[in-house]
């Protein structure tokens, strides 16, 4: 029932340590807290002990008008009944434990032996491992999940988070040392992503000049293909979109080795995924293999837009358009790779208002799959069982009401004319 001195009630404990337990928290992180902030001090006896914890309870019951205060040997006698109950415990070995606390480790034994190091101590929040989930950009995300299967919680625009305010950092606990380390990189992240809300081209990516961007993160690709990884670069402002259109590519160049290298990739993230642009690309293969796995989170490149096939999307008509002509039923065929601008329309198609009944009415990929990870198929599925395929099918079954037909034909084992057949059905339906 103590109340720590003159902290407006606050209760506290004692903590008292021996030269044995001194050892082991360290003498010289002891010292700073017993020389320097004067939070520790040290007593010769259990006789010094009592005398110490009964000037202590007078000032705690002084501040809190208590006139029930115990004698100081009343208090050893605690003490000594506390610290040979304790002493018997920490002694016994394996498998003991504490018939009041439940504590069961014991460092080293504490007995009624002195000198001893005797410290006020009371509960105190240490670190919040909750808070607002956020990306890689420190950018704070809603509540709302995206409609795409492909996609997760949508940053919150101008919302910037780091430190104890988010959680999910460091997944279900973190790493002792790292809270103030998550506020300076997080921190940074922040302002430097916060400054650049005020860009004013209103696109992130030219089809005439290279700019320069910083990779945000790289995730794993399996699940899209074989030896894949997504490269997530921040465009120049938090607020850009990319400037591209679905089904164009870019190309991004960097000094490596000694050499320009340029490479070109379709996004799989859509143009109006602001301030960011999802790359998928290959790392086991490839005469950009070695540059392309070496990319971590922090490096540049430059990119720019390069054209390829410009479908538009007409959210009026809940329809997509290509040559001005209206598109509701789409045939994909890919490989490798391939997939990624199949899977930005994917994405794109299974958006409102164009996954809507009326609108587009069926998406088919034929995709020919050179390997299909095993870690993402369940024990009744073989590799036929294409990732894409699941994911679609679990959309189809969410929205029963909406694109009435969704398939995904693997195609990696089949002769050229089973594949014609393929999509020449896939064009039919």
């Amino acid at each position: 029932q103590d109340v720590y001195p003159k902290a407006n009630g606050a209760k506290f404990a004692f903590c008292v340590l021996n030269e044995a337990a001194v050892k082991l928290f360290g003498p010289a992180a002891l010292g700073f807290y017993k020389d320097k902030q004067g939070l520790v001090s040290k007593v010769a006896d259990l006789d010094g002990l009592a005398e110490h914890i009964h000037a202590t309870a007078i000032m705690s019951a002084a501040d809190s008008n208590k006139t029930d205060t115990p004698s100081q040997a009343t208090i050893k006698e605690q003490l000594t009944e506390t610290l040979s109950a304790y002493e018997k415990t920490s002694s016994s070995g394996k498998g003991a434990m504490c018939p009041t606390t439940k504590k069961s480790v014991f460092p080293c034994v504490v007995g009624s032996e002195g000198p001893f190091y005797v410290s006020l101590v009371t509960p105190s929040i240490h670190y919040t491992m909750g808070g607002a989930a956020i990306n890689a950009a420190a950018e704070v995300l809603s509540n709302h999940r995206s409609s795409g299967i492909f996609g997760s919680r949508r940053p919150v625009a101008r919302l910037f988070g780091a430190g104890e305010v988010t959680g999910g950092v460091h997944g279900n606990n973190r790493l002792g040392g790292n809270s103030l380390l998550e506020c300076v990189v997080f921190g940074r992240i922040a302002g430097d992503r916060a400054a650049t809300i005020l860009q004013r081209q209103c696109s992130g990516i030219s089809f005439d000049d290279w700019t320069t961007v910083q990779l945000r993160e790289v995730r794993e690709g399996d699940v899209y293909g074989h030896g894949s990884k997504v490269l997530r670069f921040n465009l120049p402002g938090s607020l850009q979109p990319s400037g591209l259109t679905l089904g164009q590519f870019v190309g991004i160049r960097s000094e490596w080795d000694g050499r320009q290298l340029v490479g070109y990739y379709s996004p799989i993230t859509l143009p109006n995924d602001y301030g960011v642009i999802g790359l998928l690309a290959r790392v086991d293969k490839g005469t950009l293999k070695d540059w392309i796995g070496s990319l971590t989170p922090g490096d540049t490149v430059q990119i720019r837009g390069f054209g390829g096939l410009q479908i538009l999307r007409m959210p009026s008509k809940g329809c997509f358009m290509f040559n001005n002509t209206p598109i509701r039923k789409i045939a994909m065929i890919a490989g490798g790779t391939g997939i990624a601008p199949m899977l930005q329309l994917i994405r794109a198609a299974l958006k409102q208002p164009y996954c809507t009944p009326g609108n587009i009415s069926s998406l088919n990929l034929v995709y020919a799959a050179e390997a299909v990870s095993y870690t993402h198929l369940r024990a009744h599925e073989t590799p036929e069982h294409l990732v894409c395929r699941l994911l679609l099918e679990k959309k189809k079954k969410k929205n029963k009401n909406s694109i009435k037909k969704i398939d995904v034909q693997n195609a990696s084992k089949r002769t050229t004319g089973i594949i014609r057949e393929l999509l020449a059905r896939a064009i039919s339906s």
